[in-house]
Order: structure tokens, then sequence, then C-alpha cells
């Protein structure tokens, strides 16, 4: 009965097997670090493999634009999240994009002249900092941690020059249909 059971359980391993193996050895002549037995986590292969689909569709069916970047002076007091500051994003919409792709609006002020600094950053997923000095560890405290000012020492303004201080923050400008978050060690 243990071998009838063994056999049983065991039945379609060596097919999948195979079909691994052969889906390795493909995924390989893309990606190189995918040689050899090194072990990877999923969430790299997630990566990867909705990256090279992205890059499959855009090949086929169209180019994307270049970062969308501008610099403005806010009037005092105003709403960063003003319907005046549009970001059409990427030109070609590829299923993966459509899907999963999130754009951030990075803010960086110089703390010399004030003046702010705005970017666009298109992403497939987000990676969030778990919070270490809490005891709610909830996915919440982990998105604020991610969207908290943070000061940088030696920014480059385009007034004032180098070695400035600035600050910068991160917001959401689009969300996608599913969001994938990594939770970072």
């Amino acid at each position: 009965q243990i071998f009838q059971f063994y056999n049983n359980a065991f039945s379609g391993y060596s097919e999948l097997s195979k079909r691994l193996t052969s889906f390795k050895n493909a995924l390989s002549r893309i990606e190189e670090e995918y040689l050899g037995n090194d072990q990877h986590d999923a969430y790299e292969l997630l990566g990867i493999i909705t990256s090279i689909i992205d890059q499959e569709f855009e090949r086929v069916y169209g180019e994307t634009s270049d970062e969308f970047e501008y610099t403005y002076h806010p009037p005092h007091n105003s709403l960063l999240m003003s319907p005046r500051y549009e970001y059409c994003g990427s030109r070609c919409q590829t299923p993966i994009k459509e899907l999963f792709e999130v754009t951030l609006l990075n803010q960086i002020t110089c703390l010399q002249c004030n003046k702010v600094s705005i970017s666009f950053e298109d992403t497939l997923n987000i990676s969030l900092p778990i919070p270490r000095h809490s005891n709610a560890r909830t996915l919440n405290e982990s998105f604020k941690i991610f969207t908290k000012q943070e000061t940088i020492s030696d920014f480059t303004c385009k007034a004032c020059g180098p070695g400035m201080t600035s600050v910068k923050t991160s917001r959401f400008w689009k969300l996608p249909e599913i969001l994938i978050i990594h939770l970072k060690r």
C-alpha cells in the first residue's frame, strides 16, 4: 500500500519537473542571473516575468515615453495634488501596466530658496519597510513610513547649485487595479 501511495502521489512529478526545467532554461536565456542553481525570491521572479511581458508588449505595440519631469514654484499654501499638475504616463498602455503600474509623485523642496521640483515615477510594485519600533506593525504603518518626508543633505538645486539641503516627499498619484507590495526585511 505504501508503494501504491507513493506512485499515486508522485505520478505527475516527472512531467512537472521537465516543464519547470524547460521554463527555467528559457528564463535563463533572457536573464543571466537565472543561470545555474542559485535560489531566488518569488518576488524577484514575479518582477522579472512581468517586466519581460511588458517589454514584449512595448516592442510589438509601441514605444513608451521617457520619464516626465518639470519644475514649478507653487503659490504659498497651495495644494500639491491640484488637478493642474497633470501627468499622462506612458504612451503605450500594456496589459501589465493597466493592471500593475503605480505612479508616484515625488516632490523635492530646496530649503535655501524653497524651489520645488516635481517628478513622476512609474513602477510595477512598491517596496514597503516593516515598522521596527512599533507594536502596531500594520500595512498602514508601512505606508506612513514610505510616504514620510525625508531630508536630503547633498541636493543639487537648479537655482542654488550643489550641496543644498532639501526635503523629499513621495505620494501616490495613480494606483493600479492590482497593487503588488513587497515588504522589506
